[in-house]
């Protein structure tokens, strides 16, 4: 994992508008925020989600605080009004990235992508943390070939749901098929399943 520079720069945007908590801004600018956050490499924000513990604001992506170096996901909690909590890397010596984020029943978030770090190609990446951002526990899922998660809700009855895609033999029908993957709240596999047309294999994915 790469070491934080604390270097802030243009490089993704956040914004919010909130009337009803009266967030002006002086002059003409409408109610509610901007921020941006980032590194002096490439940085982005992928996707994010409402905290609805304190009302703030958790956003997944990727970092690389070296220009075209590799890339760690990223996570970013701000509080109600965008202001920045804390912010944490994840990942090993290869690359990572960050799709998806949410808030889980327990009070803290899970974080989803995919790694090259881990030995086994490209697989699922899936980082359960507390509401600080304190790592509680990291996985990867997939076979031998390639598989990211795209997506993540929680299930009803109990642990969470990761969809993607996968293209690794023995999970998909010979090419880029749909990838759902049910696990529990400690991360272990439950089951894993993946959706395609084995008679005319092209790319089925799930977002």
């Amino acid at each position: 994992m790469k070491k934080y520079y604390p270097f802030f720069g243009l490089i993704f945007f956040l914004c919010c508008e909130d009337i009803g908590k009266g967030y002006l801004w002086s002059g003409d600018h409408p109610a509610g925020f901007s921020r941006t956050f980032g590194t002096l490499g490439y940085d982005y924000g992928w996707n994010a989600a409402y905290s609805p513990f304190d009302g703030g604001t958790i956003v997944v992506g990727r970092r690389s605080p070296e220009i075209n170096g590799p890339t760690d996901m990223w996570a970013i909690k701000t509080n109600e009004r965008g202001l920045l909590e804390w912010d944490r890397s994840f990942g090993g010596s290869s690359n990572e990235d960050g799709y998806d984020v949410i808030a889980t029943s327990d009070g803290g978030f899970l974080f989803v992508g995919h790694t090259w770090s881990f030995g086994n190609e490209q697989q699922v990446y899936a980082v359960k943390t507390d509401f600080h951002g304190n790592t509680i526990w990291e996985k990867t899922y997939g076979g031998g070939m390639w598989e990211v998660g795209e997506a993540v809700i929680e299930a009803k009855g109990g642990g969470f749901v990761i969809a993607g895609y996968s293209n690794s033999p023995g999970i998909s029908s010979g090419n880029t098929d749909m990838y759902l993957i049910k696990i529990d709240t400690e991360g272990n596999l439950l089951w894993q399943v993946a959706y395609g047309n084995p008679v005319f294999p092209n790319h089925e994915w799930a977002y």
